[in-house]
Protein backbone atom coordinates (compact mmCIF):
# COMPACT_ATOMS: atom_id res chain seq x y z
CA UNK A 1 0.00 0.00 0.00
CA UNK A 2 2.85 2.36 0.87
CA UNK A 3 4.45 1.78 -2.54
CA UNK A 4 1.15 2.49 -4.33
CA UNK A 5 0.78 5.79 -2.47
CA UNK A 6 4.40 6.61 -3.33
CA UNK A 7 3.79 5.90 -7.02
CA UNK A 8 0.64 8.04 -6.97
CA UNK A 9 2.40 10.97 -5.28
CA UNK A 10 5.32 10.78 -7.72
CA UNK A 11 2.93 10.73 -10.68
CA UNK A 12 0.94 13.70 -9.35
CA UNK A 13 4.17 15.58 -8.62
CA UNK A 14 5.44 14.97 -12.15
CA UNK A 15 2.21 16.07 -13.82
CA UNK A 16 1.97 19.25 -11.76
CA UNK A 17 5.61 20.16 -12.37
CA UNK A 18 5.17 19.55 -16.11
CA UNK A 19 2.15 21.86 -16.17
CA UNK A 20 4.04 24.57 -14.27
CA UNK A 21 7.01 24.34 -16.64
CA UNK A 22 4.74 24.47 -19.70
CA UNK A 23 3.03 27.55 -18.26
CA UNK A 24 6.45 29.16 -17.77
CA UNK A 25 7.40 28.35 -21.37
CA UNK A 26 4.14 29.87 -22.59
CA UNK A 27 4.87 33.04 -20.64
CA UNK A 28 8.38 33.22 -22.09
CA UNK A 29 7.11 32.94 -25.66
CA UNK A 30 4.34 35.47 -25.05
CA UNK A 31 6.85 37.84 -23.45
CA UNK A 32 8.95 37.75 -26.62
CA UNK A 33 5.85 38.32 -28.75
CA UNK A 34 4.81 41.26 -26.56
CA UNK A 35 8.31 42.69 -26.76
CA UNK A 36 8.19 42.59 -30.55
CA UNK A 37 4.61 43.89 -30.89
CA UNK A 38 4.79 46.76 -28.36
CA UNK A 39 1.87 49.05 -27.58
CA UNK A 40 -1.49 48.31 -25.98
CA UNK A 41 -1.52 44.72 -27.24
CA UNK A 42 1.75 44.10 -25.40
CA UNK A 43 0.20 45.46 -22.21
CA UNK A 44 -2.73 43.05 -22.57
CA UNK A 45 -0.34 40.15 -23.18
CA UNK A 46 1.69 41.15 -20.12
CA UNK A 47 -1.42 41.23 -17.95
CA UNK A 48 -2.35 37.77 -19.22
CA UNK A 49 1.21 36.60 -18.43
CA UNK A 50 0.81 37.90 -14.89
CA UNK A 51 -2.25 35.74 -14.36
CA UNK A 52 -0.57 32.68 -15.88
CA UNK A 53 2.52 33.11 -13.71
CA UNK A 54 0.45 33.50 -10.55
CA UNK A 55 -1.37 30.28 -11.42
CA UNK A 56 1.96 28.59 -12.24
CA UNK A 57 3.40 29.57 -8.84
CA UNK A 58 0.41 28.00 -7.12
CA UNK A 59 0.91 24.82 -9.14
CA UNK A 60 4.58 24.70 -8.14
CA UNK A 61 3.62 25.08 -4.47
CA UNK A 62 1.21 22.16 -4.75
CA UNK A 63 3.93 20.08 -6.41
CA UNK A 64 6.28 20.85 -3.53
CA UNK A 65 3.56 19.82 -1.08
CA UNK A 66 3.12 16.43 -2.78
CA UNK A 67 6.91 15.98 -2.90
CA UNK A 68 7.29 16.73 0.79
CA UNK A 69 4.48 14.36 1.71
CA UNK A 70 6.27 11.65 -0.27
CA UNK A 71 9.64 12.42 1.37
CA UNK A 72 8.21 12.17 4.87
CA UNK A 73 6.16 9.09 4.08
CA UNK A 74 9.07 7.19 2.50
CA UNK A 75 11.60 8.62 5.00
CA UNK A 76 14.18 9.00 2.26
CA UNK A 77 14.83 11.05 -0.83
CA UNK A 78 17.33 11.12 -3.68
CA UNK A 79 20.05 12.66 -1.52
CA UNK A 80 19.73 10.09 1.27
CA UNK A 81 22.95 8.16 1.84
CA UNK A 82 22.35 4.48 2.48
CA UNK A 83 24.86 2.98 4.93
CA UNK A 84 25.00 -0.33 3.01
CA UNK A 85 25.82 1.41 -0.28
CA UNK A 86 28.54 3.45 1.43
CA UNK A 87 30.19 0.32 2.87
CA UNK A 88 30.04 -1.44 -0.52
CA UNK A 89 31.73 1.49 -2.28
CA UNK A 90 34.48 1.61 0.37
CA UNK A 91 35.23 -2.11 0.01
CA UNK A 92 35.21 -1.95 -3.80
CA UNK A 93 37.64 1.01 -3.82
CA UNK A 94 40.05 -0.62 -1.36
CA UNK A 95 40.03 -3.99 -3.17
Amino acid sequence: MKQQIHNFLVAVYGIIVALAVLAGALVAVLFLVAFIIDGSTAVAISNFNLGVMNYSKKLACYAILFGLIDFYMMKEHHLTIDQDEEEESITSVSA
